[in-house]
């Protein structure tokens, strides 16, 4: 054997150790959580590479860290007649955050699907909670959503909305305007923004293309990771090709 095959042989056995090793956690992790995982999930763990397997679980380790948080409630929330409607619903989520309760009963209905792509969450970190729990849900209502961002130790409420405000980058300004130093890790300088349409954005999206906005007179990109597929409790890549 050469050296050349030596390295590729010793590489072969590394992944498929590193593989078996994030096979592992993932399925302790569906265990202890109780996931019903749909069958194409479950195909996708099963076949999935080394590449997107340690992807997977890199990107695992940025869900929503356990514990209990602070709530902070922005300007814009307070004032929305939704919110008055549905402070109720809304208080009993700021709890669950608040005592470090889990908070997937208020998560969309394809969480543990796998490869479920959640653009907003993708691009800026922000995730969407149904105002009611997950078997409680009406037709009615299941349309209105918080949206949030969590740091840590805390959890920022930025607003209520419906499924159209995942292209509306009035959320990005609400939270600029409120906490602005928390967008910092978007932030870049020497580049003009563009302004786009939401149609081109999604569309930018669509493609894990990473693109940059104007808010309030700054310059933001999406995340590096645009690519990743990420639902809440488990996430996985579309690799591009």
């Amino acid at each position: 054997m050469n050296y050349p095959e030596h390295v590729d042989a010793l590489k072969k056995i590394f992944e498929e150790d590193i593989k078996n090793f994030i096979k592992e956690l993932f399925n302790d992790f569906i265990i202890k959580e109780n996931l019903k995982l749909t069958k194409q999930s479950i195909k996708f763990l099963q076949n999935a590479s080394y590449d997107n397997l340690l992807r997977c679980f890199a990107y695992n380790k940025q869900r929503i860290p356990s514990g209990k948080k602070r709530v902070l409630l922005s300007k814009e929330l307070l004032s929305s007649p939704l919110y008055r409607a549905f402070k109720k619903r809304i208080d009993e989520i700021k709890k669950c955050f608040e005592i470090g309760q889990n908070i997937s009963q208020y998560l969309t209905n394809h969480q543990n699907h796998l490869i479920f792509q959640d653009y907003l969450l993708n691009d800026w970190g922000i995730i969407h909670l149904h105002i009611n729990p997950i078997g409680k849900r009406h037709p009615a209502t299941d349309g209105i959503l918080l949206f949030v961002l969590v740091r840590e130790n805390k959890a920022f409420f930025i607003n209520i909305g419906n499924h159209n405000s995942f292209l509306d980058i009035e959320l990005l300004r609400i939270i600029e305007k409120n906490w602005h130093n928390i967008l910092d890790c978007y932030t870049v300088n020497g580049i003009t923004p563009e302004n786009l349409s939401s149609k081109e954005m999604l569309d930018l999206r669509k493609n894990n293309i990473i693109y940059t906005i104007n808010v309030n007179n700054k310059c933001y990109t999406t995340q590096l990771n645009h690519n990743l597929k990420i639902p809440f409790s488990l996430v996985a890549l579309k690799k591009n090709t």
